[in-house]
């Protein structure tokens, strides 16, 4: 009985495991971009960072997962609290989502537009 107990106990905390696994699966994490702008995930908070003019401008806000009506990834941020938010008002609300890997690395896009992870 002990045994059959133990066995019933591992097989949930597998099964739990891998829920949480796939739950977490798909979301960008760490600084994708290039030299004059990165995206910086961590957690449900990213910063949008943009260098122009030798000045150099962030904008933080929060970010959420989700699927469209056909299935399809979707990102949804929300830089509104952030005082600088007008900066970012058309890159605010849901998008495409996608992420892969190619020749140039790994990489997230976001409606169309694909940013490499540094």
């Amino acid at each position: 009985m002990k045994k059959t107990a133990r066995v019933l106990s591992l097989v949930l905390v597998v099964v739990l495991l891998g829920a949480v696994l796939a739950a977490c699966s798909g979301r960008p994490s760490g600084t994708y971009g290039s030299n004059d702008y990165n995206l910086t995930f961590s957690g449900s908070k990213v910063t949008f960072t943009v260098k122009m003019l030798g000045l150099t401008t962030s904008v933080s806000g929060t970010y959420t997962m989700g699927k469209d009506e056909n299935g399809k990834k979707t990102i949804t941020f929300d830089f509104s609290k952030d005082e600088n938010a007008s900066i970012l008002s058309l890159f605010n609300g849901t998008q495409s989502y996608n992420q892969g890997s190619d020749d140039n690395g790994s990489f997230i896009e976001i409606g169309g537009v694909r940013y490499y992870k540094k």
